[in-house]
């Protein structure tokens, strides 16, 4: 679950995650359009602290010069010098399931290189940012409908219940789209649209249902998404269904959409809308309005896509 942190804000990382174990910290920095004499290296740092709130042994300082902690528990991915290349420019991750048990806080820091020689302060820094992460939409479904039972999905009295999930994404160089497994538009996380379907659950049977992920430290380049869920085939309605949509987004509780509280017979539902807010985070809105397809969705929205029907 990404986390956007702003200044003097606490956070709970295990609160909506009881079983994390892993972090990744990440830092981002656009190319330095000062002429100062040289690039602008930012460092990003991290302090092992006993219960003193000091470092006890040298080796518990994590830099670009002591790139892994002893014990393996934080691993500094390498010294990035220039701030060249998309989404964080340096990383360090953590398992915290390695971390010494009189090792009792982790304090990150980032650094500028020689700022006096090179006539460098953070204020000349062009959005310097710690990476949001990855951000999850889950949809998960009863594989049978509720008014059918068991017994009968097994004697051959219907069929399963197949949902899917998707988005509408517009990026900043105007380029839009939509992930989905219709039409095999499954996406990706490295590269445009920075949003990538892991794959087509048919029938619900599947524990970890859909899941949709969006790459926040690609937030640069995103200008908004729109999360939607669509009825495929196998019921008629949204109270049928059974399906349950789960975002899970940084610093904030999962949002919850418990779609068998509608009733609606239209097929298609606009779930979230994710807006990039001055490239720092996104503003979330929830939205559950139901239509007929994507076409009429999609002018709701003002995407102009055209769409044709398909199958798959």
């Amino acid at each position: 679950m990404p986390i956007s942190l702003q200044k003097g804000q606490k956070v709970s990382l295990t609160k909506g995650n009881p079983g994390l174990s892993k972090v990744v910290v990440g830092l981002g920095w656009d190319v330095n359009q000062f002429d100062t004499g040289g690039d602008f290296d930012l460092d990003a740092s991290a302090f092992l602290l006993t219960d003193s709130g000091r470092v006890s042994r040298q080796e518990d300082f994590v830099f670009f010069g002591n790139l892994t902690h002893p014990s393996g528990s934080l691993t500094h991915m390498g010294d990035n010098r220039t701030g060249e290349g998309e989404g964080d420019d340096e990383q360090i991750k953590v398992d915290l399931s390695k971390v010494p048990e009189n090792l009792t806080r982790i304090a990150f820091t980032v650094t500028i290189y020689e700022p006096e020689q090179r006539r460098q302060n953070f204020g000349q820094v062009k959005k310097a940012s710690s990476g949001l992460g990855e951000i999850l939409v889950n949809l998960n479904w009863n594989s049978v409908p509720q008014n059918q039972g068991l017994l009968k999905s097994l004697f051959g009295g219907g069929q399963g219940i197949d949902l899917d999930l998707g988005c509408l994404f517009e990026l900043k160089d105007g380029s839009k789209g939509a992930v989905q497994a219709l039409g095999n538009s499954f996406g990706s996380l490295a590269r445009p649209p920075y949003v990538s379907l892991d794959g087509d659950d048919r029938t619900g049977a599947a524990a970890a249902g859909e899941n949709l992920r969006i790459n926040g430290n690609q937030i640069t380049n995103i200008k908004r998404i729109l999360v939607y869920t669509f009825i495929y085939e196998g019921v008629a309605n949204w109270r049928q269904a059974d399906a349950v949509v789960t975002i899970k987004y940084p610093g904030a509780e999962d949002l919850v959409v418990k779609m068998d509280d509608y009733n609606s017979k239209e097929k298609m539902c606009a779930l979230a809308l994710l807006e990039n807010m001055n490239d720092e985070t996104f503003s979330v809105e929830k939205i559950v309005q139901f239509f007929g397809g994507h076409s009429m969705m999609d002018r709701a929205f003002g995407w102009g896509l055209n769409w044709k029907p398909g199958r798959k």
